[in-house]
Protein backbone atom coordinates (compact mmCIF):
# COMPACT_ATOMS: atom_id res chain seq x y z
CA UNK A 1 0.00 0.00 0.00
CA UNK A 2 2.86 2.33 0.83
CA UNK A 3 4.45 1.69 -2.57
CA UNK A 4 1.23 2.43 -4.42
CA UNK A 5 0.96 5.79 -2.65
CA UNK A 6 4.55 6.64 -3.60
CA UNK A 7 3.94 5.70 -7.23
CA UNK A 8 0.77 7.82 -7.40
CA UNK A 9 2.50 10.82 -5.84
CA UNK A 10 5.52 10.51 -8.14
CA UNK A 11 3.26 10.33 -11.21
CA UNK A 12 1.33 13.39 -10.04
CA UNK A 13 4.47 15.45 -9.41
CA UNK A 14 6.10 14.40 -12.69
CA UNK A 15 3.04 15.40 -14.68
CA UNK A 16 2.68 18.79 -12.99
CA UNK A 17 6.35 19.72 -12.62
CA UNK A 18 7.56 19.20 -16.18
CA UNK A 19 4.95 21.16 -18.11
CA UNK A 20 3.76 24.73 -18.30
CA UNK A 21 0.21 25.55 -17.30
CA UNK A 22 -1.66 26.41 -20.51
CA UNK A 23 -4.59 28.78 -20.12
CA UNK A 24 -6.75 30.88 -22.46
CA UNK A 25 -4.67 34.05 -22.08
CA UNK A 26 -1.52 32.17 -23.11
CA UNK A 27 -3.29 30.63 -26.11
CA UNK A 28 -4.71 34.05 -27.06
CA UNK A 29 -1.19 35.50 -27.04
CA UNK A 30 -0.03 32.70 -29.34
CA UNK A 31 -3.02 33.11 -31.67
CA UNK A 32 -2.44 36.88 -31.84
CA UNK A 33 1.25 36.37 -32.65
CA UNK A 34 0.32 34.11 -35.58
CA UNK A 35 -2.44 36.49 -36.77
CA UNK A 36 -0.05 39.46 -36.66
CA UNK A 37 2.62 37.54 -38.56
CA UNK A 38 0.13 36.32 -41.18
CA UNK A 39 -1.99 39.41 -41.84
CA UNK A 40 0.10 42.44 -40.92
CA UNK A 41 0.71 43.84 -44.39
CA UNK A 42 1.85 47.40 -44.98
CA UNK A 43 -0.08 48.66 -47.96
CA UNK A 44 -2.93 50.70 -49.25
CA UNK A 45 -6.31 49.17 -49.88
CA UNK A 46 -6.80 51.34 -53.01
CA UNK A 47 -10.27 52.34 -51.89
CA UNK A 48 -11.55 48.75 -51.74
CA UNK A 49 -12.34 48.45 -48.04
CA UNK A 50 -13.30 44.77 -48.35
CA UNK A 51 -9.98 43.79 -49.93
CA UNK A 52 -8.28 43.62 -46.54
CA UNK A 53 -11.17 42.08 -44.59
CA UNK A 54 -10.20 38.52 -43.66
CA UNK A 55 -12.81 36.02 -42.50
CA UNK A 56 -11.46 33.54 -39.95
CA UNK A 57 -13.24 30.54 -38.46
CA UNK A 58 -12.30 29.60 -34.88
CA UNK A 59 -13.53 27.70 -31.83
CA UNK A 60 -11.58 30.01 -29.54
CA UNK A 61 -12.96 32.95 -27.52
CA UNK A 62 -12.85 35.76 -30.09
CA UNK A 63 -13.00 38.50 -27.44
CA UNK A 64 -9.33 37.75 -26.68
CA UNK A 65 -8.19 37.93 -30.32
CA UNK A 66 -6.97 40.98 -32.21
CA UNK A 67 -9.38 42.53 -34.70
CA UNK A 68 -6.89 44.62 -36.72
CA UNK A 69 -3.42 43.64 -37.99
CA UNK A 70 -1.78 46.52 -39.83
CA UNK A 71 -4.27 47.57 -42.53
CA UNK A 72 -6.08 44.25 -42.32
CA UNK A 73 -9.43 43.78 -40.58
CA UNK A 74 -9.97 40.37 -39.05
CA UNK A 75 -13.54 39.08 -38.72
CA UNK A 76 -14.12 35.88 -36.72
CA UNK A 77 -16.99 33.43 -36.72
CA UNK A 78 -17.74 30.24 -34.78
CA UNK A 79 -18.34 26.71 -35.96
CA UNK A 80 -22.09 26.86 -35.52
CA UNK A 81 -22.53 30.28 -37.10
CA UNK A 82 -23.00 30.83 -40.81
CA UNK A 83 -20.46 33.08 -42.42
CA UNK A 84 -22.60 33.82 -45.48
CA UNK A 85 -23.64 37.07 -43.77
CA UNK A 86 -20.00 38.18 -43.85
CA UNK A 87 -19.66 37.72 -47.61
CA UNK A 88 -20.10 40.38 -50.28
CA UNK A 89 -23.25 40.77 -52.36
CA UNK A 90 -23.74 39.78 -55.16
CA UNK A 91 -22.30 36.35 -54.38
CA UNK A 92 -20.12 36.28 -57.52
CA UNK A 93 -17.86 38.97 -55.99
CA UNK A 94 -16.62 36.34 -53.50
CA UNK A 95 -15.25 33.97 -56.13
CA UNK A 96 -11.55 33.48 -55.39
CA UNK A 97 -11.86 34.84 -51.84
CA UNK A 98 -9.98 33.03 -49.10
CA UNK A 99 -11.60 31.89 -45.84
CA UNK A 100 -9.26 30.96 -42.98
CA UNK A 101 -9.46 28.68 -39.94
CA UNK A 102 -7.19 29.06 -36.92
CA UNK A 103 -6.71 26.25 -34.39
CA UNK A 104 -4.09 24.78 -32.09
CA UNK A 105 -2.69 21.44 -30.93
CA UNK A 106 -1.10 20.99 -27.49
CA UNK A 107 1.75 18.46 -27.10
CA UNK A 108 2.80 17.49 -23.54
CA UNK A 109 2.22 21.00 -22.08
CA UNK A 110 5.58 22.19 -23.44
CA UNK A 111 4.86 22.45 -27.15
CA UNK A 112 1.91 24.09 -28.92
CA UNK A 113 1.29 24.21 -32.66
CA UNK A 114 -0.94 26.94 -34.10
CA UNK A 115 -2.35 26.28 -37.58
CA UNK A 116 -3.93 28.68 -40.02
CA UNK A 117 -5.66 26.68 -42.75
CA UNK A 118 -7.22 28.31 -45.79
CA UNK A 119 -10.08 27.56 -48.17
CA UNK A 120 -10.72 29.37 -51.43
CA UNK A 121 -14.23 29.97 -52.71
CA UNK A 122 -14.20 28.30 -56.12
CA UNK A 123 -17.83 28.98 -57.00
CA UNK A 124 -20.77 30.39 -55.12
CA UNK A 125 -24.47 30.81 -55.76
CA UNK A 126 -27.37 31.72 -53.54
CA UNK A 127 -27.81 28.08 -52.44
CA UNK A 128 -24.43 26.39 -53.01
CA UNK A 129 -20.78 27.06 -52.40
CA UNK A 130 -17.72 25.09 -53.56
CA UNK A 131 -14.51 25.47 -51.55
CA UNK A 132 -10.99 24.45 -52.46
CA UNK A 133 -8.59 23.48 -49.66
CA UNK A 134 -4.99 24.63 -49.90
CA UNK A 135 -2.25 22.02 -49.91
CA UNK A 136 0.23 21.79 -47.04
CA UNK A 137 3.17 20.91 -49.28
CA UNK A 138 5.39 17.87 -49.70
CA UNK A 139 7.46 18.22 -46.51
CA UNK A 140 4.83 16.64 -44.27
CA UNK A 141 3.10 18.30 -41.33
CA UNK A 142 4.50 21.77 -40.65
CA UNK A 143 2.40 24.13 -38.51
CA UNK A 144 2.20 27.86 -39.16
CA UNK A 145 3.81 28.42 -35.77
CA UNK A 146 5.21 26.29 -32.98
CA UNK A 147 5.69 27.51 -29.43
CA UNK A 148 8.13 25.49 -27.33
CA UNK A 149 8.54 26.01 -23.59
CA UNK A 150 12.15 26.22 -22.36
CA UNK A 151 12.25 24.80 -18.83
CA UNK A 152 15.57 26.46 -17.92
CA UNK A 153 14.65 30.01 -18.94
CA UNK A 154 10.90 29.50 -18.35
CA UNK A 155 10.11 31.27 -21.64
CA UNK A 156 8.05 30.20 -24.66
CA UNK A 157 10.08 30.21 -27.88
CA UNK A 158 8.29 31.16 -31.12
CA UNK A 159 9.18 29.24 -34.27
CA UNK A 160 7.57 30.29 -37.55
CA UNK A 161 6.74 27.93 -40.41
CA UNK A 162 9.85 29.22 -42.22
CA UNK A 163 12.03 28.25 -39.25
CA UNK A 164 10.48 24.78 -39.15
CA UNK A 165 10.96 24.32 -42.91
CA UNK A 166 14.64 25.30 -42.61
CA UNK A 167 15.03 22.68 -39.89
CA UNK A 168 13.32 20.04 -42.00
CA UNK A 169 15.18 20.72 -45.29
CA UNK A 170 18.67 19.57 -44.19
CA UNK A 171 17.14 16.32 -42.91
CA UNK A 172 15.25 15.83 -46.17
CA UNK A 173 18.40 16.32 -48.32
CA UNK A 174 20.24 13.56 -46.41
CA UNK A 175 17.59 10.97 -47.27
Amino acid sequence: MKYIGIIILSLFFSLTAFGQNINDSLLAAFYNKVLEASFNYDGISCGNRNAYKYIIKTDFDTARLIKIAGYSRLVFYKEDESFRGLLLRPWEKNKGRTIYRISHIVYNNDSIDVNLASWVIVSITRKNMALGLSCGGILGYIPDARFVYNKETMVWKYMSADDLIKQRLPNRNKQ
